[in-house]
Formats: structure tokens, C-alpha cells, sequence
């Protein structure tokens, strides 16, 4: 009982962390390739040791909803938080969410319109709800502590 006691407490020390997985690319626009738009789920995707996956989207006011550029990736501060900024030439569509793979919509938000939706991975940011994380447990932590119990 007394080895079941102390694998447990071993067990419960072992870290918390967030294993936040975001897709990132980015693509302008002379790039022939629009995978980063259109299909994010066939772009690289990475283990981000931030807080926030993102999306950067620009397109032009004119021609309306042609994009310019669009950027996924990872940030611990990102500078916009789900917002839409205008100049005279673009329209900046800014995301931040705090879900594995999150940042796979169109990256359109905020906006009210009913043809501007992230997308089924869309996360919005509510704080206080949730933590993003989840038991980080290596094989080799599991066997250390199995091998420590044998000793005790």
C-alpha cells in the first residue's frame, strides 16, 4: 500500500503544461500556392511553446475579399486579440485562440457577417473558462517511477 502511496505522489508531481499545436504557414500574394488559405490542414503544423495560435489575414478593400497575405503561427502576446482594423487600401482580419489547431478557419472574425466564420476549429478567447492544459507524462518518467516502487 505504502508503493502505491508514493508512485501516486511521484505521479501527481509530474508537470502540467500546454501542448498547444498550431498550424503555421504564411503565404503573399504572388505565391502560386494557396494551401495556407484555403486548406490549412495540409500546412505544417508545430508545437508551440506559446500561448495564442494565430492568424493574420489581409485582403483588399478593392477588390473586395481578395487576400493579400495571410499568416498562421504561434505568439505569447499577440498584438491584435480578435479584431478587424482598416486602412485605405486593406482590411486586417486579426485571431488569437488557446485550442490545439485552432487557428485552421478562414481567419474572418468579428466581422457579423453570416460568410465571415472562423470555421469548425474556431476558438474565441473567454477568460476564465478552461485552462489549455493537459498531464505531460514520458514513458521514461512512468518507468522511473515504476523501477523507484520496486525499491521501496
Amino acid at each position: 500500500m505504502e508503493k502505491a502511496a508514493v508512485v501516486l505522489i511521484f505521479a501527481s508531481l509530474c508537470g502540467f503544461g500546454a501542448a498547444l499545436q498550431c498550424y503555421t504557414c504564411s503565404v503573399g500574394e504572388q505565391d502560386a500556392d494557396r494551401t495556407c488559405v484555403d486548406n490549412p490542414a495540409n500546412t505544417s503544423m508545430t508545437n508551440c511553446n506559446k500561448k495564442y495560435c494565430t492568424i493574420i489575414r489581409q485582403e483588399y478593400l478593392d477588390p473586395k475579399d481578395k487576400v493579400a497575405s495571410m499568416y498562421r503561427g504561434c505568439e505569447d502576446k499577440p498584438l491584435h486579440m480578435n479584431e478587424i482594423i482598416e486602412d485605405e487600401s486593406y482590411r486586417f482580419y486579426y485571431v488569437a485562440c488557446q485550442e490545439t489547431l485552432c487557428n485552421g478557419g478562414s481567419g474572418k472574425a468579428g466581422s457579423g457577417d453570416s460568410d465571415t466564420s472562423l470555421g469548425d476549429k474556431s476558438t474565441l478567447i473567454i477568460p476564465g473558462v478552461g485552462s489549455g492544459s493537459h498531464i505531460q507524462v514520458s514513458v521514461s518518467v512512468v518507468l522511473t517511477l515504476l523501477i523507484i516502487s520496486l525499491f521501496i
